[in-house]
């Protein structure tokens, strides 16, 4: 620890909780992009409005507490709207084709 001022002390017990809070947040975004990615590489379509539903809700979540920037919530979402419906063309020229 830094000097043995009470101000110092609480502000790195602040940062220290914060940063636990902060990294719970991101991990919890990373898990549902990767959910996300594995489910389109997979075909499974069951699990691709589920899990990107979760994933932009806690994109906004964390944007709105500020552990990411709006517009990098926004950016991600963007793209993978974009991989969804990419997916969802590439499976209805396959469906035509049969």
């Amino acid at each position: 620890m830094a000097k043995k001022i009470s101000q110092v002390q609480k502000r790195m017990q602040q940062s220290l909780k914060r940063r636990v809070n902060n990294r719970s947040k991101k991990t919890i975004n990373k898990t549902n992009r990767k959910t996300l990615t594995h489910a389109l590489q997979g075909n499974q379509q069951e699990l691709i409005i589920p899990s990107f539903q979760s994933l932009q809700s806690s994109l906004d979540r964390s944007a709105r507490l500020g552990v990411i920037h709006k517009n990098k919530a926004a950016r991600l979402k963007s793209a993978f709207a974009h991989q969804i419906k990419k997916h969802a063309a590439a499976l209805e020229n396959e469906q035509r084709a049969i």
